[in-house]
């Protein structure tokens, strides 16, 4: 019994320490979270840039830059529903960020692209759903294009 004790304390000890470490090392520097985070981001490395931006909103979660990142990591991993919660979350302290404002934008043409997609394909050729669900799409495409050059 007096073993199962000290074993427990053992392993709580060591978590305890294991938890301030990672606080301490999480809350040592915005900075250089910051930087890590940008560098991971601008290598394409999307698992740690969201690791790193996810913390930062927490940490600092009137920081609208670090929204606007997530939300960027959600939506080149192809996860517009985070991606829209995360741009909004940005653009609630920040509304004034055009580029918020347009990224946003072009996560819900895409959605909406893929209701049109949906449309035409449970659409017969000569059903009028069929053609304005292909003229939609032309639309969106052409919008998006423009938007993303």
């Amino acid at each position: 019994m007096d073993k199962r004790i000290i074993l427990l304390s053992s392993v709580l000890f060591v978590s305890a320490c294991q938890t301030t470490a990672q606080s301490v090392r999480v809350g040592h520097s915005l900075q250089e979270d910051q930087v890590l985070a940008d560098e991971a981001y601008a290598k394409g490395n999307y698992v740690e840039a969201e690791r790193a931006y996810k913390r930062m909103t927490i940490d600092n979660p009137s920081e609208a830059y670090n929204w606007f990142k997530l939300a960027n990591v959600y939506a080149r991993t192809n996860r517009p529903k985070e991606a829209k919660d995360a741009y909004q979350e940005s653009l609630i302290r920040k509304p004034e960020n055009a580029k918020a404002w347009h990224n946003l934008g072009v996560i819900q043409l895409r959605e909406a692209a893929l209701s049109f997609v949906r449309a035409k394909h449970n659409a017969k050729q000569g059903d009028p759903i069929y053609q304005h669900s292909e003229q939609a799409l032309d639309v969106i495409d052409n919008i998006i294009d423009i938007g993303e050059h």
